[in-house]
C-alpha cells in the first residue's frame, strides 16, 4: 500500500482476528483491511481523543428502508 500501512484481506482478518487485533492494540498502529477494492481501517481507540468524547446520538436521517 502506498501509505505504508500494513494491509490484510478480509479473509486473512477472519482467519487471524485475535492475533491482528492484539497486534493493533500492542503497537498502536492501524491496519487496513481490503474488501473488493475498498479499505476499512482497524485502529485502536485513543483515550481522550475527540472521537472518544462524542456523545452517542439516536438519529436516523433519511429513508430507514435502505
Amino acid at each position: 500500500m502506498e501509505d505504508g500501512m500494513e494491509t490484510v484481506t478480509l479473509t486473512t482478518l477472519r482467519q487471524n482476528l485475535f492475533a491482528i487485533a492484539d497486534k493493533v492494540l500492542k503497537t498502536q498502529t492501524p491496519i487496513a483491511i481490503v474488501r473488493r477494492g475498498r479499505k476499512l481501517i482497524l485502529t485502536p481507540e485513543v483515550p481522550g481523543s475527540k472521537l472518544s468524547r462524542l456523545k452517542r446520538r439516536r438519529l436516523i436521517k433519511g429513508d430507514r428502508s435502505h
